[in-house]
């Protein structure tokens, strides 16, 4: 049934990147991480920027913005500077910060051009951002519309 219900949410809103996590992959993820100790450096790093993936497509918001304050430590890290500007740009997608999303999967490209899952992000930050534009230009117009009409009511109510 939640299968049913993502969909026609990601029908009605636009799609999303990939599905949502959901708090146990989180925790399955986060206990790779505390158990990778016995493994190599590439395998604790590869639990790790699994995690992190995790975080930032997480259900609950502050999975995001755990795996959002992670992911900002990391910014210096030149080795997965792609990859942690990417997930910045997922984390502040799902959190509803198009502005900010905008400006990390813009970096993002600047690295890696051709990679997919950036562009695919960039056309739905953009979509977003657009979309919010339409919708705040509309409630400007809607509200100077109803001040119009109340001002026009209370003259003729003051009438001659």
């Amino acid at each position: 049934m939640e299968a049913i219900v993502d969909k026609i949410h990601s029908f009605f809103t636009g799609g999303d990147i990939r599905n949502w996590t959901d708090p146990g992959t989180v925790l399955h993820y986060k206990s790779l991480v505390d158990s990778s100790e016995r493994c190599s450096d590439s395998m604790k790093n590869m639990h790790l920027l699994w995690y992190k993936s995790a975080l930032v497509h997480s259900k609950e918001p502050k999975d995001v913005q755990c795996g959002i304050n992670m992911l900002e430590g990391l910014l210096d890290d030149d080795s997965q500077k792609d990859v942690h500007l990417y997930l910045l740009a997922v984390g502040y997608f799902r959190k509803g910060d198009y502005e900010k999303s905008k400006a990390f999967v813009d970096h993002c490209l600047m690295i890696s051009a051709e990679w997919e899952e950036p562009i695919i992000l960039k056309k739905l930050v953009e979509r977003r951002l657009k979309k919010g534009g339409v919708t705040g230009i509309a409630a400007i117009t809607v509200g100077v519309v109803a001040v119009g009409l109340v001002a026009v009511a209370l003259s003729r109510r003051k009438g001659p």
